[in-house]
C-alpha cells in the first residue's frame, strides 16, 4: 500500500487530535476509495466538476499554476538541502 500526505484546516486538525480513539487514517482511506470508485465511471470533466461541488470547483478554478510551480521549486530545493 502507498502513503499519502494530506493537508487539513487547523480546526479539523484540532478536532482530530481531540479524538485519538478514532482511526482517522481508516476514515480517510475509506472516503478516498469510495470517491475513486464513484468517479471511475465518469468520463467528462463536466461530470467530475458536478461531483466535486461548487466550492471545490471554485477553488480549482482560482488555482494559480505559476505560483504553485514556484512553491514546488522552493519545496524541492529545501528537500534536497535536507537530504544532504
Amino acid at each position: 500500500m502507498t502513503h499519502l500526505t494530506l493537508s487539513v484546516p487547523k480546526k479539523t486538525f484540532d478536532t482530530i487530535k481531540r479524538h485519538p480513539e478514532i482511526k482517522w487514517t481508516e476514515i480517510a482511506r475509506q472516503s478516498l476509495v469510495a470517491y475513486a470508485d464513484e468517479i471511475e465511471g465518469v468520463t467528462t470533466t463536466d461530470e467530475i466538476r458536478l461531483l466535486l461541488g461548487p466550492k471545490l470547483v471554485k477553488s480549482i478554478d482560482s488555482f494559480d499554476e505559476e505560483k504553485s510551480k514556484v512553491l514546488f521549486k522552493k519545496m524541492e530545493e529545501g528537500e534536497w538541502k535536507r537530504l544532504r
